[in-house]
């Protein structure tokens, strides 16, 4: 459906090479970023691997490796720039969302760990306002406001919500928010791209990191894990997978249209929360799927909104764009300018 929708667009031609590859970029994208998610919580529920922050740093890790690999291929080069204080909150926020938003998958259900995912966006329009006064348009508001209820609604029809996960979202959600906008800033006002930016900010970020695991985890204690074939096998498929995402989503960004973005983040979404259900036996009552379905639909409308606005030049305004909401991945990602990714 998506490459038929680009190919209608260009007339109804039949599908050619740039279709296909496009096809190639959608379907890794979302089979890595639905996939992380549920191994993950497979390794924190099945293998009691009780370490989000080791988890993350063995993420980082493997995606720095394939990043410098793919540097030294000419894939992309890294400009020799001096750390800005932008650069180095960056290195903070992004150091530590990543083992709040694990701690927070560890915590709670898939499903309401998707859809708390979306209050970053309303967050986001909300620090705008109280520090730089923008506001978004009536009917974005309203998009955010439906998201907001649609969350709230399946917070509290969610029967697996504990005290500890919901502070785990509560601390994972103003970080996440920051990550988006300090990046954003970057690529928007500094000209940074993704991969240059990550192979820039990652070393930095794996400091931070180390440094907040034992607030999330007991220090040494994954030295007594027992890292079984099986085990060990699932944690590296896991951190290629981390690569697989923000390289897939790179690719994404930069070869199909900003609709397909959207209907491949509410996909994904969606994807998430049947998984939850089908793979890890997540009850849902009623009032939960009302708030579900609220919530998916009213970020999809957010997306939509933004990117009608944006090409219609309407008046500046705050809030995350489009292209945050677009794959549901934690960076939002700017399309590469230098050259085409084949």
């Amino acid at each position: 459906l998506f490459l038929r929708s680009q190919g209608g667009m260009r007339g109804g031609a039949p599908l050619d090479g740039r279709d296909l590859r496009s096809g190639r970029y959608l379907v890794s994208n979302f089979v890595s970023a639905v996939g992380i998610i549920f191994l993950n919580k497979l390794i924190f529920r099945s293998l009691t691997f009780d370490f989000p922050t080791t988890l993350s740093l063995l993420h980082y890790a493997t995606s720095y490796a394939g990043l410098e690999l793919l540097r030294r291929l000419r894939v992309f080069s890294t400009p020799m720039r001096a750390m800005t204080p932008r650069l180095w909150l960056l290195t903070v926020v992004v150091g530590l969302a990543p083992p709040l938003n694990n701690l927070s998958l560890k915590l709670n259900s898939v499903g309401f760990y998707t859809l708390a995912k979306l209050l970053v966006t309303p967050i986001i329009a909300a620090m705008e306002w109280l520090g730089e006064g923008k506001t978004v348009s009536v009917l974005r508001g309203l998009s955010l406001a439906g998201i907001a209820l649609g969350v709230g609604v399946a917070a509290v029809a969610e029967v697996q919500l504990t005290l500890a996960g919901l502070v785990a979202v509560a601390a994972w959600l103003p970080v996440a928010a920051l990550y988006k906008v300090h990046w954003s800033r970057a690529q928007k006002e500094d000209g940074w791209t993704t991969l240059p930016l990550m192979h820039r900010v990652l070393p930095y970020s794996m400091v931070w990191m180390a440094l907040l695991a034992p607030a999330t985890e007991v220090p040494g204690a994954v030295l007594q894990f027992d890292f079984s074939p099986p085990a060990a096998f699932l944690l590296a498929l896991s951190a290629l997978a981390a690569f697989a995402v923000n390289y897939s989503g790179f690719l994404v960004l930069g070869a199909c249209s900003p609709i397909t973005h959207v209907v491949l983040g509410q996909v994904k979404s969606a994807a998430l929360v049947l998984g939850g259900y089908t793979l890890f036996g997540q009850p849902y009552s009623q009032r939960a799927v009302i708030g579900s379905a609220l919530a998916l639909v009213s970020s999809t409308a957010y997306a939509m909104i933004a990117i009608r606005e944006s090409k219609t030049g309407g008046r500046k305004s705050g809030g995350v764009g489009a292209a945050a909401m677009m794959t549901g991945d934690l960076a939002p990602m700017k399309a590469p300018s230098w050259r085409r990714v084949m």
